[in-house]
């Protein structure tokens, strides 16, 4: 995970290596934990951290779909396209990657298969789906 990371540019900070190290944890060849709860303060690199997990997930599990929910679809749109998609696309990964960009379909799309969608909060969306990893 560090090195999908330092491709992007970003180097870890301490505490979010020690928690994808717990999180990421394998027991008989699979993961550990199903589900993790994270809380931080605003602005502790929480995104950064998860953009991380969502393009380690995308290019390790070919075809896997992988959502991102927010408290709107706009401000999951803005995450995507204003801060997650120019680090991948200032970074040596960014042959792998395709932003979708069209209004109500913002998704970001792997050479392998694997599509990251967004999502509002509320409980309607989602539902149905069968996801390989939702954060």
């Amino acid at each position: 995970m560090g090195q999908v990371a330092g491709l992007l540019g970003v180097e870890l900070m301490g505490w979010q290596s020690i928690v994808l190290n717990r999180a990421l944890e394998h027991r008989g060849g699979r993961l550990a934990y199903r589900e993790l709860d994270l809380s931080t303060p605003r602005q502790a690199g929480k995104s950064t951290l998860l953009l991380a997990v969502i393009i380690h997930r995308m290019l390790a599990a070919p075809g896997s779909w992988v959502t991102y929910t927010s408290a709107s679809r706009l401000a999951a749109r803005r995450k995507l396209l204003r801060v997650w998609w120019p680090l991948v696309e200032r970074s040596p990964l960014v042959d792998r990657f395709q932003p979708t960009k069209g209004t109500g379909s913002e998704s970001l799309e792997c050479i392998n298969g694997s599509t990251l969608i967004l999502l509002s909060g509320d409980e309607a969306s989602g539902h149905g789906d069968s996801l390989d990893l939702s954060v």
